[in-house]
């Protein structure tokens, strides 16, 4: 698609939703519950303002609140439709334009108070688009089902308060750092891609937004959070529920934030972890860490500002010949919203990362492999009482390998992409 039509299409949205849109209303299985606006726990319609930071983190209910017998109290459904149009022919990885028009995905999601001081959470994916589909009747790799997020949460306390959850968990502190619900399609690369290829030959696919089974502590005192989980070594995999025995490695990380003045919050976010080989063939072994800092800002109610940094470093117990055993890594990721219009809950947005993968790591590997990611786009609340929202984005990605003498550029990409989301 031409950057005309691109804008064509854009401006066509732009118009219909301009149109079409309300004042927020209550919209999820919470909102109806506590008779509030969306807002009330998201800013501009989407982004997670402090009070929803807090209600996140306490288990989805308020202190002193009584469990709800209505079904309708603890879920809603959402659906996602999406247009992809990427890869131009005339990049470096001479992939022909990919053109894509999908039911992306239909998912399910539960949680709220059970009963004093328990509650739970669940996000189910009924139907999520995944690959390239074989077969219209069969789906082949082109739909799946999933079972994103789900855990069983002890909460207890008021403003100062202790929590423990167990179960298929995320890390609550990248969640909020765009890990979870986002405003685009694209997450940040430091928190989606950011893999690593070890010097074994393994691929650490441990991303910050992974989800895996463990248990997890935490508690908030005044403006500190402080939280501390065991989960599965992930294996390879992206949630990793069998072990086998004699390979049953536990992960440990730990996150501390501090808000201040309820605009601001500064993280440090700390991941000690094991991947084995998933083949069970060899005995390597690659034990890795990652060290994170995070601040998220709403200096006004028109700005909100989010920045990530992460580094860490692998060690090889059977490295390749010719190459030392560690391989390093750090990233940044650096976005911004304006909310141009608080009742529409139209808000442009910007974003940029930047990641570098270790290659100088012996004679057979001498060159870093660095990624750069650009996006630009919009989102738009859409229908009456905001039941949907739609999305606009332009994505550039460029890899390029960093050698001694010389870089050479690997691949770039560039995809336009809208997607409608609405939730009942």
């Amino acid at each position: 698609m031409t950057k005309f039509k691109g804008l064509i299409i854009s401006g066509l949205a732009f118009i219909a939703i301009s149109m079409t849109a309300t004042d927020a209303l209550a919209i999820s299985a919470w909102a109806r519950k506590y008779g509030v606006s969306c807002n009330a726990c998201h800013w501009g319609g989407y982004r997670l303002n402090r009070d929803g930071q807090k209600f996140l983190r306490t288990g989805h209910f308020y202190p002193g609140d009584k469990a709800s017998t209505q079904l309708e109290d603890f879920l809603a459904l959402n659906s996602k439709i999406r247009f992809n149009d990427g890869n131009d022919a005339n990049t470096t990885d001479n992939k022909v334009g990919e053109l894509t028009f999908e039911y992306h995905a239909f998912a399910l999601y539960s949680g709220g108070l059970l009963t004093q001081n328990w509650s739970f959470f669940t996000e189910i994916y009924l139907h999520e688009r995944e690959g390239n589909p074989t077969k219209v009747d069969g789906f082949g790799d082109g739909g799946r089902t999933k079972l994103a997020e789900a855990f069983l949460q002890y909460t207890r306390g008021g403003d100062n308060y202790f929590t423990i959850r167990g179960g298929q968990i995320a890390s609550q502190l990248w969640s909020i750092q765009g890990a979870g619900g986002r405003l685009s399609e694209t997450r940040n690369f430091l928190v989606n891609n950011a893999t690593i290829s070890t010097n074994a030959g393994l691929s650490n696919t441990w991303l910050p937004r992974m989800r895996d089974v463990g248990v997890e502590i935490g508690g908030q005192y005044k403006d500190i959070h402080l939280v501390a989980g065991v989960i599965n070594g992930n294996g390879n995999t992206p949630t990793n529920v069998i072990e086998s025995k004699g390979r049953g490695a536990k992960d440990f990380y730990t996150s501390i934030d501090y808000t201040m003045k309820e605009m601001a919050q500064v993280g440090f976010f700390y991941h000690d972890g094991n991947l084995e080989d998933p083949t069970l063939v060899t005995s390597n072994k690659d034990d890795f860490y990652r060290v994170g800092l995070t601040f998220n800002a709403n200096p006004t109610d028109k700005i909100w500002l989010l920045g990530s940094y992460l580094m860490g470093k692998d060690t090889d117990k059977l490295p390749k010949a010719g190459l030392n055993a560690d391989v390093k890594s750090k990233g940044f990721a650096f976005e911004g919203d304006f909310l141009l219009n608080a009742d529409r809950n139209i808000a442009p947005f910007v974003k940029y990362d930047w990641f570098t993968h270790d290659g100088k790591s012996g004679t057979a590997g001498d060159f870093d492999t660095t990624t750069n990611m650009f996006v630009v786009g919009c989102t738009f609340g859409l229908f009456e009482g905001q039941r949907g929202r739609i999305t606009t984005e332009w994505q550039y990605q460029k890899t390029t390998e960093n050698g001694p003498t010389t870089d050479v550029d690997k691949t770039k990409d560039q995809n336009f992409r809208v997607e409608l989301s609405f939730m009942l």
